[in-house]
């Protein structure tokens, strides 16, 4: 790789007196390491309009309602709390992390939305900030800067991250300060702790999300083109002893707990499952949302390719290409693993796009190349975005739209309806409903796929079946799942168990009804519940509809 001499000049210190050191913030220091006031001023005022932008973002998550997969997390966060453990207290197919970084946001705030958001915004302006200390260890301050003021429009906007609090909204951090720390060794001596620590931080993340883990092999790349021979392959070695430390003290933990083997069957078993109807019965949905993820990240995909083919690289001081290209790649397989490509998906990209967007904006040398291509970036950030009217029944709900524009519409939502004519989600009236008519020790059930109802009357459920996924899918022991279920009920007799089926006819069938509707694929079957029903039949009676949910009573 061969220097670029403006980038020596940003990072090279002048022995004996002042120089230029990389402190991450583009400011300059003295010859004894003392900042100037001026220059304070700068790092202060740097970190406040990153600050800024995150909470500029954040303010609609304060107000919106929670989303079904939030609320699922929450719930499980709130379990926890209350001695619960994943995979035996409540179900789902994501791995623990997410549930315990709930658990962290509700002890610290509470259980209500606006703690959650509260916690979020904190949460997101670390992550910008990490964002920007990575960035400017190989960027000039200004493309670090305007790089990271995007990533955390993006990262916060309802474009990508809706109502919030999705696993991809958490694992960044722990990613970006695993490159952090890795990076920064470009500069001095190896440590081998710290490199152990960077692994176990890139594992730490895969905890939260299974394809951030990407950042570990791309890691080992870059130390291993860094330091070249024996040396490199030892850091890389290093990084990959902490991942696996990680991951062996996880594996571990959840044996010692009894639940090694239910984790494996939501994270393995279910998950291939997942995958395989994403790409079959879910395939059309799927590649509608393809087409709105890409118009709503087409400015970081189409930055990353252009530093990519710009060769501005290969002209850096150190191997950073070999970090961030490969980065990149996984990132996009990791994407393409999910299959069905819901927005919040390619938050898992943001880090490593924006990233080489940076190295992309100091390839710019003159003022119209600068000029043309913010232009660019602004049309791809804002519109006009494609439309393909007509072509799938999804655009009615889902249209395709930039991410400027599904903020304004989030925006505008919440001005004429969420506060002025006080506009709520089903789930909530639901939820406000149950909370007037029981005590904090009675338990309730959601009969279809809506645990935040659980969240947002802090009543628990019966099961660990806390929505109906795992019962619905071919090939996944339903069978077993579904008696357990009917056997949990029977046991517990929640004081109401709330149908959702009216709202949710393809998740669940009607509780009342014989017979069962006609499946929506073999991932979601409607057939079979024949035991949960009958033990409603016998035990339950409905005493009304809240939302056009139908909410079954225990008989006296």
């Amino acid at each position: 790789m061969h220097s670029d001499s403006s980038t020596n000049t940003e990072n090279t210190a002048v022995p004996g007196g002042a120089g230029v050191i990389p402190d991450g913030t583009g400011v300059t220091s003295d010859g004894a390491g003392f900042e100037t006031r001026p220059q304070a001023a700068v790092r202060i005022g740097t970190i406040a309009i990153i600050v800024l932008m995150v909470v500029l973002v954040h303010l609609p998550t304060f107000f919106l309602p929670m989303n079904r997969d939030s609320g699922t997390f929450a719930y499980g966060g709130w379990r926890i709390l209350h001695g619960g453990l994943p995979y035996a207290d409540f179900w789902d197919n994501k791995l623990p992390g997410v549930f315990y970084i709930n658990a962290l946001a509700i002890a610290l705030f509470g259980a209500t939305t606006r703690g959650l958001a509260l916690f979020q915004t904190l949460y997101g302006a670390a992550t910008a900030l990490a964002f920007f200390a990575v960035a400017r260890r190989f960027a000039s301050g200004r493309a670090a800067l305007v790089a990271t003021l995007l990533f955390a429009f993006y990262h916060g906007s309802y474009g990508m991250n809706e109502e919030g609090n999705y696993t991809e909204s958490y694992i960044a951090l722990p990613a970006l300060i695993a490159v952090l720390l890795a990076v920064d060794l470009s500069k001095r001596r190896i440590s081998y702790p710290t490199l152990f620590f960077a692994g176990a931080l890139g594992a730490a993340a895969g905890l939260i999300k299974q394809p951030v883990t990407s950042v570990v092999p791309a890691i080992m790349l870059y130390l291993i083109f860094l330091h070249r021979g024996r040396s490199g392959c030892r850091a890389a070695g290093v990084v990959a002893l902490g991942a696996v430390f990680v991951a062996a003290v996880s594996i571990a933990w959840m044996s010692a707990s009894g639940i090694l083997p239910s984790a494996i069957d939501a994270n393995l078993r279910f998950n291939r499952l997942y995958f395989i109807d994403a790409y079959t019965d879910g395939w059309s949905s799927g590649r509608w949302n393809l087409m709105r993820g890409l118009a709503i990240t087409a400015l970081p995909i189409a930055g990353a390719a252009a530093a990519i083919v710009s060769g501005r690289l290969r002209r850096l001081s150190t191997p950073i290409g070999w970090l961030l290209i490969p980065w990149f790649a996984l990132d996009l397989a990791g994407l393409a693993m999910g299959g069905r490509f819901y927005p919040h998906y390619f938050l898992s990209i943001l880090p490593s796009t924006l990233l080489l967007t940076a190295v992309f904006m100091d390839s710019l040398r003159t003022r119209w190349a600068l000029l043309a291509a913010s232009a660019a970036g602004l049309l791809l950030m804002i519109g006009p975005v494609w439309r393909v009217e007509g072509s799938l029944p999804e655009e009615k709900a889902f249209p395709v739209a930039s991410a400027v524009e599904r903020e304004y519409h989030a925006v505008h939502w919440i001005l004429t309806r969420r506060l002025r004519e006080g506009a709520t989600l089903a789930a909530e009236d639901v939820a406000y409903w149950i909370k007037k008519r029981t005590n904090p020790n009675d338990m309730i059930y959601v009969w279809g796929y809506d645990p935040r109802i659980g969240f947002l009357a802090q009543r628990a459920f019966p099961s660990r079946y806390i929505h109906l996924h795992p019962l619905g899918v071919t090939g996944f022991d339903r069978d077993a799942r579904i008696l357990e279920l009917a056997r949990d009920i029977e046991e517990h007799r929640p004081k109401y168990i709330v149908d959702q089926s009216p709202i949710l006819p393809t998740t669940a069938p009607p509780l009342g009804m014989p017979g069962s509707p006609p499946s929506w694929s073999q991932f979601f079957r409607l057939d079979g519940y024949e035991p949960v029903k009958e033990v409603v039949a016998r035990h339950y009676e409905p005493v009304d509809v809240v939302r056009n949910c139908v909410i079954f009573q225990l008989k006296k």
